[in-house]
């Protein structure tokens, strides 16, 4: 009976480490499969860039924070998710990305990034003639983005 109490223990055990062993298997693979994911949705977004100079006026100030406040409002969960990045640039610091984008004064513009790289952008110079129209600020900006998302194929539209 003694033996039997001994063997009956022994295989308990083994179940209960095999069960343990499966379990993290399982949860491993999970965690794994969401971290590609991230990086392959990281891997490939639309990039908002506001580039300004060293010095701001008012208006240059003012396009920044509607931009952002777009963004915000409206792309919130994709800023969360990564599928859209916004960045800010002082092209009079940063002359390869003002170089790269025509930059000679203060804008926004839209780029397609993947693989760290740029492969498509719209400079988006109207937002200056824009800018006291809010709709159509908003709507000019959104245009810009979503082209980009559709391409991506993670436009919710």
């Amino acid at each position: 009976m003694e033996l039997f109490k001994k063997l009956i223990s022994k295989f308990l055990l083994m179940f209960a480490l095999i069960s343990l062993g499966i379990a993290i298997g399982k949860n491993w693979e999970r965690t794994g499969n969401e971290q590609i994911q991230a990086i392959v949705n990281n891997n490939s977004r639309v990039v908002v860039y506001y580039l300004h100079a060293t010095f701001r006026c008012t208006t240059c100030t003012a396009i920044e924070t509607m931009t952002k406040e777009l963004l915000d409002s409206v792309y919130g969960d994709d800023l969360k998710a990564g599928t859209i990045a916004w960045e800010e640039i002082d092209f009079q610091e940063n002359e390869a990305m003002a170089k790269r984008f025509e930059v000679m004064a203060s804008c926004v513009v839209v780029a397609s990034v993947s693989g760290g790289e740029i492969r498509d952008y719209l400079r988006l110079d109207d937002v200056w003639t824009l800018m006291d129209d809010r709709e159509q600020f908003d709507a000019y900006i959104r245009g810009a983005i979503e082209s980009f998302l559709v391409n991506q194929g993670t436009s919710d539209e």
